[in-house]
């Protein structure tokens, strides 16, 4: 089974929920999703860090720009293959990457 790495922000308003309903995707997709769980802004990037530096594959991040920057910043100048799952309020990110015209829309 393959696998991927996701970094989410589950004390975000939505956080848990669209965690779990990515993971589920990626499982029925035959995906085995590997949550990294961190409680702070601080902690995800170190725990992003570590997750590109024990060599994860691919990283996904899901939510908003927040999200999406620290898994950048994680995954830049490595063989990481970086995925975003743009669901956030402002999506400014996820927008200027041509990813969705803006705000939430599900």
């Amino acid at each position: 089974m393959a696998s991927v790495t996701v970094l989410g922000n589950p004390t975000g308003r939505r956080g848990q929920a669209q965690l779990h309903d990515v993971t589920e995707a990626f499982e029925r997709a035959g995906v085995n999703p590997d949550v990294i769980a961190a409680r702070t802004v601080a902690d995800s990037r170190v725990a992003a860090r570590r997750a590109v530096a024990d060599g994860a594959t691919r990283l996904v991040a899901v939510g908003g720009d927040g999200v999406a920057n620290i898994a950048l910043d994680a995954a830049a100048e490595s063989e990481t293959v970086l995925g975003i799952v743009p669901l956030g309020t402002g999506n400014d990110f996820a927008r200027a990457l041509g990813l969705r015209d803006g705000g939430v829309d599900h």
